[in-house]
């Protein structure tokens, strides 16, 4: 049974104490974001946190053959590198989200099975969807975690409507 995942926590083990995010370099093939999270101690070895996701959907147990890291600080051992699956890319938003989008006048809607981001033109807050485009993108770009989970939905679920608002 495949367990396939767009989401892994990746963790270097035996890293100095004055490591730093930039240092580890994680080869962007199959990698769509990385995020250093910090730095943890394991069983008394520092050890550099990140948050991955793939631009596919891959099986967890391939993971070390499609997600390459190299450093130019570190000798990077593949037994000192744990990549573990993470839950993956949601297709929907929870309904406490979808409370937030429709308070900020826009909803995240299935139309002919695409997802689409749409103004609720009711609420009055957008004339037009290309208002809540901006406002997606916007708010992604500031760091909001609504607008981000909804670019994530879009980048794997509708890569139209993607291009349409991110690019």
């Amino acid at each position: 049974m495949n367990n396939q995942t767009n989401k892994f926590n990746l963790q270097l083990l035996n890293v100095s104490d004055e490591f730093k995010s930039t240092d580890l370099k994680i080869v962007k093939k199959n990698v769509w974001q990385s995020k250093f999270v910090g730095l943890s101690d394991v069983d008394g070895k520092l050890a550099a946190n990140y948050e991955i996701t793939t631009s596919v959907f891959i099986d967890a147990s391939d993971v070390r053959n499609k997600v390459s890291v190299t450093s130019d600080k570190y000798d990077v051992d593949s037994s000192d590198l744990s990549f573990e699956p993470a839950d993956g890319t949601s297709s929907t938003l929870t309904d406490e989200d979808e409370v937030l989008a429709q308070a900020e006048g826009w909803g995240l809607f299935q139309e002919k099975g695409e997802f689409q981001v749409q103004a609720i033109t009711e609420i009055g807050t957008f004339s037009q969807d290309a208002d809540v485009h901006e406002f997606i993108k916007a708010g992604a770009e500031s760091g909001s975690l609504l607008h981000n989970k909804v670019k994530e939905i879009l980048f794997f679920h509708n890569q139209a409507e993607y291009q349409a608002i991110f690019w």
